[in-house]
Formats: structure tokens, C-alpha cells, sequence
């Protein structure tokens, strides 16, 4: 065989390979697809700072009355976060989308960013009250920063604690089973490509609904608080109608979670309800630095509920809500 028809198969067989998202120079990981994906959610939880982005986009159908109804979504979230202070995370997130309901289409723009044991939060863009008359009440608080302290959240603070010296047992608990619960079924290891600029394993597979359910009746037993017959009916009839398939990247270095893309998938026989939402996340500079800063001239909550309700805290006049620095 002479050497321009080796030179020329070669050359068909890297052009077919680089087609089919073959990748030549990686072998299938040793661990079992389960033990990647279980070591990538369970390393992921220890990266410190990173930029996340995610979009959805789909739709829920009502087909229980005469007319059906149906409403369309399509959301991009964007968030920043650092960590490395346990006691102290910062959090940016900035939601934009649009929900298309009855043939009316409701734009909107949502921040929220947490630090310093505070919340703070903004409505950035919203339809407009004079095309939507009902939206008149969103227009009082928009433009505007808004917070909240973390200590009068109230029982949810311990939920979003990071400092495993702050986590109560029942927490800690809860956070070893969720390490060690297989979440899904039918993985399938595809091959090694290109994700959110590194190199990573792909896999295939699907949430495992019974493990879902059982992780759920774990966390109502840590908790002490038992479900009722009834109860445990309706959230194995609510999981029995989802489906979610899924599609997972992990990096190859680092075994770290780099992106998940998937369908939610819902359908209930009874009451005629159906959903399709197409999801995807991407997980971006990890490790680097990110810069979230503290908005200037918030607003306190607190005093301004009790204002519209005629508190003592403060007049209705009294309370100034400047516009937002971001």
C-alpha cells in the first residue's frame, strides 16, 4: 500500500473520529460511571469560587378545563459565589427571562447577592404597569436594593450554612447521606470531549426517582418528623409522573462537576398537567477570583413592611428608597 493512501486513510479515520466526538488520546476512566459522578457531586461541593450559568427553557400545559392553557418559559441565571470564608459566603446572582401566559409575555430581571449575613435583593427590570396593570405592585419595589439580616430569616439560616463548626447534627446528617445516596440510574459512560473549557468524561443517565423518594423519607426521619400515609401517597404520585434524563460532564483532572444538561420531564394522568423544560448549567473558572460587591444604599425589609402596614418603626413617609448602585 503506498504511502498517500495510508497517509489519506489516516487522515478519514481522525476526520471521522473528530465528527462522532471520539476522542483518540483518552480511555475510559477505571471507577465505575457511578463512582465518577459520585466523587464529581461530592468534590464539587469543596470549589470555593467559580461563575455558573444557567438556561431553561420550556413550557407547562393545563388541560383539565375546556380551554387549554399553557404557559412558556425561558430563563438565564447567572451566578458568582465565594466560599472560602465558610462563615461568610458571598453570593451573586443575577435572573432574566421571560413567561408567556395566555399570549401575554412578562419580562423580567431579578438580583440577589448575599453577604455579611445579609440578603440582598432587587427587581432590575419588570413588565410595564401600564400594559400590565397588575404589575403595578412589583413597580414599588423596583429599582431599588433590598435586605434582609440572615439572623431574622429565621429557621432557613441553618440551611444555607457552609461552616460545618455552624451545622447542627440533624445537618451533618443529612449531608452524609446525600453523599452517599446514588441519585441515579442507567449511567453510561459516552466518551471524552471538550466542556466548559476542559477536558472531561461524558455520561448519560437519568434521576432515580426511588432514590429521590427514599432520600426525602431519610431527611423526614433525621428530622424527627414523621409523614403521614397521605403524605408519603402524594409525594410517590408527584415523583412517579417526573422523568428527567441527563447528560453529565466531569473533568478528567479534577473529577469535579463541569456541566449537566437535561430535559424535566412531568406529566399527571389526573389532573391533566404537563411540563417540558430543557435545562443546561455550565460551571466556569473554578478557582479563580470573583468579585461580588455589597450594594450601595440598600434598603431595610423590615422597615419598610412595617411602614406599608402602619408600623410604629417608621411613617410612610419616612422611609427614602433610593435607586440602586450595582
Amino acid at each position: 500500500m503506498s504511502k498517500t493512501k495510508i497517509a489519506s486513510i489516516l487522515v478519514l479515520f481522525l476526520m471521522f473520529s473528530v465528527v462522532t466526538g471520539c476522542n483518540l488520546f483518552n480511555k475510559e476512566p477505571a471507577k465505575t460511571p457511578e463512582e465518577v459522578v459520585r466523587s464529581a457531586m461530592i468534590n464539587s461541593q469543596n470549589i470555593k469560587t467559580a461563575t455558573v450559568n444557567v438556561v431553561m427553557n420550556g413550557s407547562v400545559v393545563n388541560e383539565a378545563g375546556a380551554v387549554k392553557q399553557q404557559v412558556d418559559l425561558n430563563l438565564n441565571v447567572a451566578e458568582k459565589f465565594d466560599i472560602n470564608d465558610a462563615k461568610n459566603p458571598k453570593l451573586d446572582i443575577d435572573m432574566a427571562g421571560d413567561v408567556t401566559i395566555e399570549g401575554k409575555k412578562y419580562n423580567g430581571e431579578v438580583g440577589l447577592r448575599m453577604m455579611n449575613r445579609k440578603m440582598y435583593f432587587s427587581i432590575l427590570k419588570y413588565p410595564d404597569p401600564k400594559e400590565f396593570p397588575d404589575m403595578a405592585m412589583v413597580a414599588t419595589f423596583a429599582d431599588k436594593w433590598f435586605f434582609l439580616s440572615m439572623d431574622e430569616v429565621g429557621q432557613t439560616v441553618p440551611l444555607m450554612s457552609l461552616d460545618e463548626a455552624s451545622m447542627t447534627p440533624e445537618m451533618k446528617q443529612i449531608k452524609k447521606e446525600a453523599q452517599k445516596t446514588n441519585f441515579f440510574k442507567d449511567l453510561k459512560y459516552v466518551g471524552t470531549e471538550d466542556a466548559s473549557g476542559e477536558s472531561a468524561y461524558k455520561y448519560t443517565g437519568s434521576i432515580d426517582m426511588d432514590k429521590v423518594y427514599a432520600f426525602i423519607d431519610k431527611i423526614s426521619e433525621i428530622n424527627k418528623k414523621t409523614q403521614t400515609e397521605e403524605e408519603k401517597a402524594q409525594i410517590k404520585k408527584a415523583l412517579s409522573g417526573l422523568n428527567i434524563p441527563l447528560t453529565l460532564w466531569v473533568s478528567v483532572d479534577d473529577e469535579v462537576m463541569l456541566k449537566v444538561a437535561g430535559t424535566i420531564n412531568y406529566n399527571d394522568a389526573d389532573t391533566k398537567v404537563s411540563a417540558k423544560i430543557d435545562f443546561t448549567s455550565d460551571v466556569l473558572g473554578i478557582g479563580k477570583d470573583v468579585v461580588i460587591e455589597e450594594p450601595k444604599n440598600p434598603v431595610d425589609l423590615k422597615q419598610v413592611i412595617s411602614s406599608m402596614m402602619g408600623g410604629a418603626a417608621a411613617g410612610a413617609d419616612d422611609v427614602v428608597l433610593p435607586a440602586p448602585t450595582k
